[in-house]
């Protein structure tokens, strides 16, 4: 099995070491080959214009695509953030390549406005976060790959709190936050 994460800053492990990011953890614990293609800022447009380079050139048995939020600051339409997953999943079908749908991480906003000024609405970033979930997550099913569901570790299921000690900055993933995601990523693939 050879994976290509294919995303934006999440994936690319923006402000932990690149040991600690979990793509690194998947790869070292999961004995699998792990290739990350994380770009911080990077939107899905973006991940659908080097698709070819950083998927299709690495020949991989499986892609897992993980982007959408910095659309969502750039205040891009979801529907062009669906049009674009939709060309990648099913360019990587037609490349006899696997996708898996990975679902992004809520912001905590009150957190996020202290750190970065590109938005004033983080909870309108939110709520496009969560319409866009609940469509990967139909749109998984319909297209038969599997879905990551990322969104959910990082809210407490018996509050429905965001679990803000798992996060740096609001937005990105402490050290913990990345073993989690590679933990999760693990039992659901079952590494």
């Amino acid at each position: 099995m050879k994976l290509v994460c294919l995303g934006d800053s999440i994936t690319y492990g923006y402000r932990v070491r690149r040991k600690e990011s979990w793509v690194s953890l998947l790869s070292e614990r999961s004995g699998i080959s792990v290739v990350n293609k994380g770009i911080v800022g990077d939107t899905t447009s973006g991940m659908l214009s080097r698709f070819e380079r950083d998927v299709l050139r690495e020949k991989p048995t499986h892609v897992m695509i993980m982007g959408g939020s910095n659309d969502f600051v750039c205040e891009m339409p979801i529907s062009i953030v669906k049009a674009n997953i939709f060309s990648m999943v099913y360019q990587s079908y037609h490349y006899g390549i696997l996708p898996l749908l990975g679902i992004p991480i809520p912001m905590v906003a009150e957190e996020a406005k202290k750190f970065f000024q590109f938005s004033d609405d983080f909870e309108k970033i939110n709520s496009n976060i969560e319409e866009y979930r609940n469509w990967l997550i139909n749109f998984s099913s319909l297209s038969q790959c599997k879905y990551l569901d990322l969104y959910s570790i990082f809210i407490d299921s018996k509050t429905e709190s965001l679990k803000r000690d798992l996060y740096i900055d609001g937005i990105h993933p402490t050290k913990e936050g990345n073993l989690k995601i590679s933990d999760y990523i693990m039992s659901v693939l079952k590494l």
